[in-house]
């Protein structure tokens, strides 16, 4: 569906985020069908986030360690980024 935020994370307590990623350069921008599913998104009470640095994603993960446990870990470099 056009518009769909790339993740969607699930945690515990029905807290739900919607996650559209960007490209780093700035060159990333909103699509219409985006910023609609957005509005959607927050008009029934969800976290809609733009991310464009892995440090975001990182700070997400350690915002939410007690709801998301240790089996979800964030590691990585500039070049070399993965979450496991």
């Amino acid at each position: 569906m056009a518009g769909v935020s790339d993740l969607i994370v699930l945690l515990p307590g029905k807290k739900v985020y919607f996650i559209e990623l960007k490209n780093p350069n700035g060159k990333g921008r909103q699509s219409p069908a985006q910023r609609e599913f957005e509005d959607n998104v927050r008009a029934h009470g969800h976290e809609y986030l733009i991310w464009d640095k892995w440090a975001q994603a990182e700070q997400f993960v350690n915002a939410h360690r007690q709801e998301i446990g240790n089996f979800v870990g964030v590691g990585g470099t500039e070049n070399e980024n993965t979450i496991h």
